[in-house]
């Protein structure tokens, strides 16, 4: 039975703690069966502005299928790739590569 969050899902919280603004680039689905949760889908072009936070999540209905997502920040050097995945074994993973100024965790 489906629910709002899957049976599979990943929500990741990014904190900007940068002293400049970014903009969402590329968001994009990972998986054929990924989709973005209610309310919680990044949208390009969207502004993460300087000591703000955003949460983005997505979910499967898959068993059999992992989810995964991905997202970009530009305005504040080279782009800032940021990927997560919750995989068919259910192990959840979060990559936010370059920065120690902006973090990305799970919930």
């Amino acid at each position: 039975m489906p629910t709002d969050k899957g049976v599979r899902s990943i929500e990741v919280n990014v904190a900007n703690m940068t002293p400049a603004n970014f903009t969402v680039q590329g968001p994009e689905l990972i998986g054929p069966s990924s989709e973005w949760i209610k309310n919680e889908e990044p949208t390009q072009g969207e502004p993460l502005l300087q000591y703000q936070s955003a949460r983005w999540g997505f979910m499967t209905n898959d068993y059999n299928s992992s989810a995964g997502g991905q997202v970009a920040l530009a305005g504040y050097g080279e782009p800032l790739p940021i990927t997560f995945n919750n995989d068919q074994n259910n192990k959840s993973t979060c990559t936010c590569p370059g920065s120690s100024q902006v973090s990305a965790f799970m919930k």
